[in-house]
């Protein structure tokens, strides 16, 4: 019952996101810029998501190897899939990661080294994004004219990175006060985790690359897009404002980031002088491809997983 209603907050509030945002939208605008789409450049913008979505996969892989997480990579490739099809088609009280969490589970690893897998594997993303946009605060402090935006975005990062660096040390120091609460000892497990992947410079340092690889990946793909629409926006301006995009819309406080990244992409690219229309359909694109690329795995979820899903999801509501 909880999880539904967190649904429907999530629901409700991207429906008002969305709904401020219809009223920012010419929408003549809007059907002339679709109308003149060159294909040639969305065929382009798919196929890196794809090359997107297989990174992902290595990614995983990576941090599994990393923490002896024993998963061969044609179950990764299938999890992963499935993952990305509850993640970005279906506003389902089963997310993605809860999907390979399960999976993950059922080959028989316990449930903190399951979540620990994935939590580790959203760490390594993270750590690419934050990266990316602290080595792009250049770029943001020349497009950006406004000081205390500047400075905030700079905050954040630093934040973010503070929050990962103290969770590593969790792992490393003994603080018996966290062993008294299960909570608290199963976060210290997965830190201990997060030490051991930093410890193995392969695997970790695979994990991170993929990460930054990724990222950069995603900011081609809305370049592509921009270009699809006539060279709506540069690459320097999408290096620059598509990663805090993406940190945006992964707060989870909207079904699949609809609505957060739109209005993150409206105030972004508002900086260079993109009208709200232009980014908003740029947005709305790039959304769709996402739901588009992911489709395979809703194949696959049919093919070989349906059953283990419909059981997972009839325990937590017996539960």
């Amino acid at each position: 019952m909880k999880q539904w209603f967190i649904l429907a907050v999530k629901a409700a509030f991207t429906a008002g996101l969305i709904w401020w945002l219809l009223g920012q939208v010419e929408w003549d605008t809007m059907v002339a810029r679709l109308r003149g789409l060159d294909p040639a450049f969305l065929a382009l913008a798919f196929a890196t998501v794809l090359i997107a979505y297989n990174l992902l996969i290595v990614r995983w892989w990576a941090v599994n190897k990393g923490i002896s997480i024993s998963l061969p990579l044609g179950r990764t490739i299938r999890y992963s899939w499935i993952g990305a099809f509850f993640n970005q088609t279906l506003p389902s009280t089963v997310g993605g990661d809860a999907v390979r969490v399960w999976y993950l589970y059922r080959t028989g690893e316990t449930l903190v080294r399951a979540t620990s897998s994935l939590l580790l594997d959203r760490l390594c993303g993270l750590s690419g994004l934050l990266l990316i946009v602290l080595f792009c605060q250049p770029l943001i402090f020349e497009f950006v004219p406004s000081a205390p935006t500047r400075w905030g975005l700079a905050a954040l990062v630093g934040a973010g990175g503070a929050a990962i660096i103290a969770f590593v040390l969790i792992g490393r120091f003994r603080i018996s006060l966290l062993d008294r609460w299960a909570v608290t000892r199963h976060l210290v497990a997965i830190a201990r985790d997060a030490n051991t992947l930093i410890r193995n410079p392969v695997a970790g340092g695979l994990a991170l690359f993929f990460s930054i690889g990724l990222q950069l990946l995603v900011v081609v793909t809305v370049w592509l897009v921009g270009q699809s629409m006539g060279g709506v926006i540069t690459f320097a301006q999408g290096l620059a404002f598509v990663p805090p995009v993406v940190l945006a819309a992964t707060i989870p406080i909207s079904v699949a980031g609809w609505g957060v990244r739109e209005g993150a992409m409206v105030v972004a690219l508002g900086y260079v002088g993109v009208s709200a229309t232009d980014a908003v359909t740029i947005s709305v694109i790039f959304g769709l491809l996402m739901i588009t690329a992911g489709l395979p795995g809703g194949l696959v979820w049919l093919l070989s997983g349906r059953g283990e899903i419909a059981q997972m999801k009839n325990n937590k509501d017996a539960a």
